[in-house]
Formats: structure tokens, sequence, C-alpha cells
């Protein structure tokens, strides 16, 4: 199955109608097309043999997802050496800067790698901890104020708040 999941872009594209069939057929590529067939077989085989999907609702689904309990123990959580000097407990504001910047996830500060930015906060429904994890890479991360850093979330000394942009390569 791990060869599968190349095949899937390519077998939308098929089904989508997206290649010109004078230029790519079965017959100027059967190989390929060979392969797209092993794949299709493979995903119907998959299908069969895994349990029916059980149908939840929103709130079901959300109180399921609470009673859940984390991936990580809280020793793992740890804010690492970070250029801006981010302290474990900060509250902080992350958002991708690419598209949907105008949708901001917030909360305390629990975890900060290279990798990946980890706030807590409260759900909606049940008022119980929900960790946010987002990847650094592409990402905005804005101090907010109060937290274990304590302060307004001012940096620069002109009022204005300085958050920072991660862009690894």
């Amino acid at each position: 199955m791990g060869v599968c999941v190349a095949c899937w872009i390519f077998d939308w594209l098929l089904m989508l109608d997206s290649f010109d069939p004078d230029f790519f057929n079965p017959q100027i590529y059967p190989k390929t097309f060979a392969y797209r067939d092993r794949y299709v077989a493979a995903i119907a085989r998959a299908k069969k043999s895994a349990p029916e999907p059980t149908e939840l609702s929103g709130p079901d689904a959300v109180s399921k997802i609470l009673a859940s309990g984390f991936q990580e123990s809280e020793s793992e959580l740890k804010v690492e050496d970070d250029p801006e000097v981010f302290k474990k407990g900060e509250e902080a504001e992350m958002c991708p800067i690419d598209t949907g910047f105008a949708s901001k996830d917030g909360g305390k500060l629990v975890a900060l790698n290279v990798r990946e930015a980890v706030v807590s906060t409260k759900s909606q429904q049940e008022g119980k901890e929900v960790r946010i994890h987002h990847p650094r890479w592409n990402f905005e991360i804005k101090r907010t104020g109060g937290g274990a850093g304590g302060g307004d979330g001012e940096r620069n000394g002109d009022g204005e708040e300085d958050g920072h942009f991660v862009t690894l390569n």
C-alpha cells in the first residue's frame, strides 16, 4: 500500500478527464495505466475490509474529541530555543501568512520548536483544554500579552506588537 499513496493525484486527474486521450492513454503508456489499475484495485480491497464508518453529529464529535487524551505528556511540552524568546505560558496568537490569516487561533503557549507551535485554550463546549498545533512554516506567531512572559506583548518600545514570521527552507 506504501507505493499507492503516490498514485492518488494521478488517479484523481484521470477521473476528471484532465489528460488529452490522444497523447495520454493506455496504448502509449501501458505500464502507467497498469500501475493505476493496481492502485484502484488496492483501494477497492481496502474499502471492503474497512469497518463501516459511523456518522456523528457535530456536538457528538466534539464530545468524543474532548473525552480523548492528549498525544504528548506535559513533560514533553517545551518552549525550545527561540529567537523571539517566547516563554511557556505566554498568551499567543497564530495564523497562516498566506491564506486563512483572518482566522486566528490563540491561547497559552505550551510548546514551541523548529517544527511546530502549540497553544492551549478552552473548548466552547464543556470548557475543556484543547491544544492547537500549527506548523512553523508560513505561520505567524504573535504575543497577545499576559502569561509567563508578562507584559503587554510590546517588544520594540514604539507601541507595535512584535510578532515574527518563520520561513524555514
